[in-house]
């Protein structure tokens, strides 16, 4: 599946380099949130049946990704202290679940290398989520 690492890589940094919201600290939370349900939906491909709803279900996560990124650029950058502690608070976290996320996709590729491709849309949304939610002052 070759949009999903950038993806994942996208999710860590946004993570690590703070986030919107109230604070940047919850936004953080907002986006190990929705990174941890991605992999949940992926538990779930078993089949084309399940394929079928994940993809239904990554495109509706999309839209979530899209709003915290709207958070991210509305707060702007965090200063390097707190960049530091969120990295420190969050990003092993986001690795194990990046790593859940690549197993996960490995695991579906066994089943069946057909399921990736219906999955591929809703996957293919979540990563355009991202490249939106990236903020100006991060590029």
């Amino acid at each position: 599946m070759r949009h999903a690492p950038p993806i994942l890589t996208v999710l860590l940094t946004l993570a690590m380099v703070g986030c919107g919201g109230d604070t940047h600290e919850q936004a953080a939370d907002d986006l190990v949130v929705l990174t941890s349900e991605v992999s949940g939906v992926l538990e779930g491909v078993e089949d084309k049946q399940s394929a079928e709803q994940a993809k239904q279900e990554l495109t509706a996560l999309s839209d979530e990704f899209r709003a915290v990124g709207k958070r991210l650029t509305e707060l702007g950058e965090p200063d390097e202290g707190l960049e530091a502690e969120l990295e420190e608070k969050y990003g092993e976290q986001l690795n194990d679940i990046t790593k859940k996320m690549n197993d996960e996709v490995m695991r579906i590729m066994q089943i069946d290398p057909s399921l990736l491709i219906e999955i591929q849309k809703g996957m293919d949304e979540i990563g355009k989520a991202m490249e939106e939610a990236e903020p100006q002052w991060f590029k």
